[in-house]
């Protein structure tokens, strides 16, 4: 039987490469785009171990006149597609004060333009598939933080959500599911360099805010987040469209 195939953007690293890991290891073809060709490389040679194929497609989705191209490359690479995951994103904190009119159409365009013209252009081999797609979203579309600024981001994050629910409702007609992972803080490589780059003083206040903000008081790890991914593209979700999981060790109910 042919192998199911998933497309992954900012698979490379992260929650990203958790995701691509957790699909290759239920045998799953991947193909990753990412904006670093050494860490496309990187990504193939860990990949390896498992019994798929791994396509790398360089691209820089912050580039809006790229996007075609991109798409171009990914529908010459393959004649199936079962899973999409779109989890590349931009983010940027910032007083409204402080943020530039580049900055709306930055955030804008890299979370909201870019995954519809991707879902856009896959609808064809999705509904082929009767696949499904999950983009990795933030709890910033829907709770605040005091003291982070966050408006452009968040506006930009809440129109994803409200993009997913109703695409949700549109392409149901077409067999097509899709839903949303809204991580909570995880362990990925960024957010240890950034956690090492604190004084003593200030990682034992983050310890203690990580313990008062979360009931289940660590920090996500990224094969977490797969295995939710993993769950919204599998058949165990057939009858879950349009839904935004947190998985953010209860983050958001407190």
């Amino acid at each position: 039987m042919e192998k199911k195939v998933a497309l992954i953007t900012g698979g490379t690293s992260g929650i990203g490469f958790a995701i691509a890991e957790k699909l290759a290891q239920q045998g799953i073809n991947i193909i990753i785009i990412s904006s670093s060709y050494e860490s496309l490389d990187s990504a193939v040679i860990r990949l390896s171990v498992y019994d798929v194929s791994v396509t790398k497609i360089y691209g820089d989705l912050s580039e809006g006149v790229n996007i075609p191209d991109i798409i171009k490359r990914v529908l010459a690479s393959t004649d199936r597609l079962d899973f999409f995951v779109n989890n590349a994103g931009l983010a940027k904190f910032a007083s409204i004060e402080s943020y530039k009119p580049e900055d709306f159409d930055a955030l804008f365009d890299f979370n909201v333009k870019v995954p519809f013209l991707f879902i856009q252009a896959f609808v064809p081999l999705l509904r082929m598939s009767k696949g499904s797609i999950v983009n990795i979203s933030t709890y910033w579309s829907h709770k605040m933080i005091k003291g982070r600024h966050s408006s452009l981001y968040s506006a930009s994050r809440g129109a994803m959500v409200s993009m997913i629910k109703a695409l949700a409702n549109e392409l149901s007609e077409e067999d097509i599911r899709i839903n949303a992972v809204a991580p909570g803080s995880t362990q990925t490589e960024t957010f240890i360099n950034w956690k090492s780059s604190l004084s003593d003083d200030a990682l034992d206040e983050f310890e203690k805010e990580l313990k008062n903000s979360y009931p289940i008081a660590r920090l996500g790890e990224p094969f977490e987040i797969a295995n939710a991914v993993f769950f919204l593209l599998s058949d165990q979700a057939n009858w879950i469209t349009g839904q935004i999981l947190n998985v953010d060790g209860g983050f958001t109910i407190r």
